[in-house]
């Protein structure tokens, strides 16, 4: 798996990576939020949001 993650401000990310059987993930992260597109191998789309916590 191949990933990418830029920062786009203070605080907020965008992380894209490519899994093994073509499914492309684009996800910007912002205190505590998550937005999600999934281009699925088989051509679906997905649009998701949820929220995060970070574990240490």
């Amino acid at each position: 798996m191949t990933h990418r993650a830029i920062s786009i401000r203070q605080g907020v990310f965008m992380v894209t990576r490519i899994e093994a059987d073509g499914t492309t993930v684009t996800h910007v992260e912002e205190s505590g939020v998550v937005h999600t597109d999934i281009a699925r191998a088989d051509r679906g789309f997905l649009n998701l949001s949820g929220t995060w916590t970070w574990l240490t």
